[in-house]
């Protein structure tokens, strides 16, 4: 509270200073005086005799945020904003400050008003300026919190702090900018009883004389949507309060409407939108895509305190969106500050931990092994003060387990040797790569054996934001880096055959935004992304090799090896502008897809025997391995090297006209070319050429095989005539 002190402002104030600010007053609940009463009494009179008076504001609550500006013609500003967190709807990253300026005596608008905003982070700050009609936009903010100052000439100036813009939010903030005709007095200290609670505040200035205003009322804003979109923002604070299943951010899609587990497809996330399939989903990350094109999840999962927040949409998506029929996740990681901030954590799991479960208690089984760990960090500051801040992030995560044990069979030795003789080839893989020992009869013995389940996992994100002098540019460059490593994922008790996979991801992003003009804004964004995804098969040069009893035998028990490599090249440019009460966007995009890899599906073959003696005597009773039919009856391996390349292209124009301060509509169109995969390796496939016939099942029977052609291998035709009319309000 400001009050009689050795450091008051009032005893170093001059008539040449410019302004005094005092921020962050913390509101006292005081005993209400007579003297309080007497002064709202008589604003509850005042306020009865003008018919323009303020309304009474609700109840405060929490932090009062004051300003206070002295100039040499003397003005006092006392604004605060009173905003709550609301469910929005809309999924670019970026949000949008709007609103009006007005003269609060004639109702007239105020036009080349100076709007100079700056985040309370200190990393990004502009300006602009009221239109004729008096309107203002701030188009392209990243999330987070503002401070918005307005100056006009012959204006009071007003301020307000603390302004909590979500993801993808608009916020109406209308100003009732006041005359400096209007101020009645010289600059005196008063109090101010705050109607609906037992708070005084006192202050020093000319701007609010209770006996002659009535009561001081907040600025509030209007939180709104960007677009009519059914969706929902999962802010830092659900994100660090849930529990969240294996630290996944994206399992609080389950809290939304419409979604439903369904997880007995196994693809994705399991989550069903709608009565949407599970794969029907796109995820993005700061603008750009994060997809996962073989299970349609997120490409690189990202640490939750990593993320500051994102945006679930689930329908009635934006012109600016597409490619998908089920929901968008939109999310954005943490961005640097002015201040030097980070947060270590740790994570343990141990099975000495955890009860045993009902199952094991009633066979009499331990607990199951279950070791987890996973460190990490997140730190965030600046480089250049106010021009380059970063952000980094890191992750380990170390799982180890088991499943439920199984009984194997195997060959005994050296009882199995007497079946056989050094010269054959079951007696050379047995000595090379001898099975466990076991006793048994004599000839197979059996043991129960735990496959393992091992995970290992680094994550790194590293992010840098720059603010050009001036304030009109904005870089964003941010890279991850997600290392996956599963070295058990297709097990067998011969440890020489364990097939591991690995997976390994990184990414790239660069945002540009550019302020042209005020009400002229032009985002322009650039990704890459790389991912390899690969298992092997341990000693191709074996076969699988299996009896009919079921006696475990040398060799991998995987059907074929595994590689595919992911590249995607994204381009995408958005306009924004904004007049009277239109904010027009239009803008393009461009995906470049490249996937390479091979599936060697029987290449390696497969021998059956009959029992451990038939295999002692090299005697299969079944072979089979894959050929290459384009070459019959002449017997040749199948080459399984693949190379695609996909394109896709999009462009949309839309409209968020703001018909009054309670109604916005929004109206655009799409278009789209999905484009179609074209084989262009070395290597193409046969097709099927459908015969004569009224009904395909005619056509069936007069099939052929038809030998590919040369050049590019086109797998299905491209749709060109993909038009979409969004509209909502």
């Amino acid at each position: 509270m400001i009050g009689d002190h050795e450091d008051d402002v009032r005893d170093g104030l001059s008539a040449a200073q410019d302004e005094v600010r005092v921020q962050r007053f913390e509101v006292e609940e005081l005993k209400e005086t007579k003297a309080a009463e007497e002064q709202r009494s008589r604003c509850t009179a005042d306020r009865d005799r003008r018919a323009d008076g303020p309304m009474l504001p609700s109840p405060l609550h929490g932090t009062l945020h004051l300003t206070t500006v002295v100039q040499r013609t003397p003005v006092l500003i006392l604004i605060f904003a009173l905003l709550c967190a609301a469910s929005l709807a809309a999924q670019t990253t970026q949000g949008v400050i709007s609103g009006r300026l007005l003269n609060s005596v004639t109702g007239r608008p105020v036009e080349r008003a100076a709007v100079v905003y700056s985040s309370s982070a200190g990393s990004s700050s502009g300006s602009s300026a009221s239109d004729a009609a008096g309107f203002y936009y701030l188009p392209l903010l990243s999330p987070g919190a503002y401070r918005v100052r307005v100056t006009a000439p012959g204006f009071q100036s007003q301020e307000v702090q603390e302004l909590e813009l979500p993801v993808a939010a608009r916020i109406e903030l209308d100003f009732r900018l006041r005359p400096l005709s209007d101020v009645w007095e010289a600059g005196q200290y008063n109090s101010v009883f705050l109607p609906g609670s037992r708070t005084i505040v006192t202050f020093f200035g000319p701007d609010v004389d209770s006996s002659r205003s009535g009561s001081f009322e907040a600025q509030k804003g209007r939180i709104g949507t960007l677009e009519s979109t059914v969706s929902e923002v999962i802010d830092s604070s659900a994100i660090n309060n849930l529990p969240l299943a294996g630290r996944d951010v994206y399992t609080l899609l389950i809290t939304q409407p419409g979604v439903t587990s369904d997880a007995a497809t196994a693809r994705g996330l399991g989550l069903s939108v709608n009565g949407q399939r599970p794969s029907a989903s796109n995820f993005l990350l700061d603008g750009l895509e994060n997809n996962n094109y073989l299970i349609t999840g997120p490409l690189v999962p990202v640490a939750p305190e990593a993320i500051q927040e994102y945006r679930i949409s689930t329908n009635n998506f934006s012109a600016e969106y597409g490619r998908t029929s089920g929901f968008l996740a939109n999310a954005i990681t943490r961005s640097g500050t002015n201040g030097f901030h980070g947060i270590a954590y740790l994570y343990l799991m141990n099975e000495a931990l955890n009860a045993n479960g009902f199952q094991e208690n009633l066979r009499g089984l331990p607990r199951t092994p279950d070791k987890e760990v996973q460190p990490g960090f997140v730190v965030g500051g600046p480089v250049l003060k106010n021009r380059l801040f970063f952000s980094s992030s890191y992750e380990y995560f170390r799982s180890r387990s088991q499943q439920d044990p199984q009984t194997y069979t195997f060959p005994a030795t050296p009882g199995f040797f007497d079946f056989t003789t050094d010269g054959r080839e079951s007696t050379r893989l047995i000595r090379t790569f001898a099975p466990p020992a076991v006793a048994g009869n004599g000839v197979t013995g059996k043991l129960a054996l735990a496959a393992p389940v091992e995970v290992d996992r680094t994550l790194a994100i590293q992010r840098l934001d720059y603010a050009a002098p001036g304030g009109k540019d904005h870089f964003m460059g941010r890279a991850m880096l997600s290392l996956l490593t599963e070295p058990d994922f297709i097990w067998s008790p011969y440890k020489d055959f364990i097939s591991a996979l690995h997976q390994n991801t990184w990414s790239l992003g660069i945002t540009h935004t550019r302020t042209i003009r005020p009400n002229l804004t032009n985002e322009a964004r650039a990704g890459y992304s790389d991912d390899d995804l690969h298992w092997n098969r341990p000693h191709s040069e074996i076969p699988t090799l299996g009896t009919i009893d079921g006696v475990s035998l040398p060799g991998s028990p995987a059907f074929y090896a595994y590689k595919n490599v992911n590249r995607s090249w994204e381009f995408l440019d958005n306009v924004i502008w904004s007049r009277g009460r239109h904010q027009i966007t239009a803008g393009a995009g461009l995906l470049l897809r490249a996937s390479d890899g091979f599936l060697t599906a029987g290449r390696d073959g497969q021998y059956l025997f009959t029992n451990v003696l038939t295999f002692a005597l090299d005697r299969p009773a079944l072979f089979r391995a894959a050929i290459n039919r384009t070459t019959l009856p002449g017997f040749q391996q199948p080459d399984s090297n693949r190379s695609f390349r996909y394109q896709q292209f999009f462009a949309f124009a839309q409209d968020t006209f703001k018909v009054s301060s309670r109604l916005t509509a929004n109206y655009g169109v799409r278009y789209e070319v999905f484009g179609a995969p074209d084989n262009v390796g070395s290597v193409k496939d046969a097709v099927v050429q459908l015969g004569s016939g009224t009904t395909l099942a005619e056509q069936l029977t007069g099939a052929t095989v038809k030998a590919p052609g040369s050049g590019d291998q086109q797998l299905f035709g491209t749709d060109k005539r993909d038009w979409a009319v969004r509209a909502g309000a």
